[in-house]
């Protein structure tokens, strides 16, 4: 693109790509002054005429680049946005072979196991998470439907069948696994039922 041209010059061309440009723009001219005007407006490039061949192919791979390294930028940003759709259903449980996605309504609890967690899945498989508890009720802390009814558990609430008062406070889960429920838990859980149930 040409800088001084007649009625316009070349560094107004933006005004008329009122969104977002999808091309690369390599300023020529015989003037030296527009150069910080011209990188201002993310110029890939500034030749001064007369044009060197070499700098002028070196110019043009330069925005070649500059668009791949844009496209590959867009692709990222596409995956985010696909993966943060995802996380409002699903959460990733690094197993040892790689990244499995389970959804919420998969998993019955989660159990501290030292520094990892152990993964009940309604299927009844269990996985071994190489994270601790604690990353998980971080992860889940805005998803009512997961309580953390104990230190070292984080339990799906969709599969609790009974709270039992006795031999030690525990909830029953739906696959009949006994779940400790502490003391300042259980009240807590308590006053969340009775303010959704009775």
């Amino acid at each position: 693109l040409d800088i001084e041209m007649p009625n316009q010059s070349g560094l107004d061309i933006l005004e008329y790509f009122p969104n977002q440009i999808d091309f690369k723009i390599i300023f020529v001219t015989a003037y030296n002054q527009y150069a910080i005007e011209a990188f201002k407006l993310s110029a890939v490039d500034y030749l001064l005429k007369p044009v060197d061949t070499n700098e002028l192919k070196e110019a043009v791979a330069k925005a070649e680049e500059a668009i791949k390294a844009q496209d590959l930028n867009d692709q990222l940003n596409n995956l985010r946005d696909s993966l943060k759709q995802l996380s409002i259903d699903k959460i990733a449980l690094e197993i040892p072979k790689g990244i499995m996605f389970a959804s919420h309504n998969d998993i019955v609890y989660f159990e501290a196991d030292s520094m990892y967690t152990n993964v009940q899945l309604i299927d009844g498989k269990q996985k071994i998470i190489c994270k601790p508890l604690k990353h998980f009720v971080e992860q889940l802390e805005r998803n009512a439907m997961f309580f953390k009814c104990h230190r070292s558990y984080l339990i799906n609430l969709k599969y609790v069948d009974e709270l039992v008062k006795d031999d030690g406070d525990y909830l029953l889960m739906n696959n009949q696994k006994r779940i400790p429920i502490s003391k300042s838990k259980r009240d807590q859980f308590l006053e969340v039922i009775k303010e959704t149930f009775m």
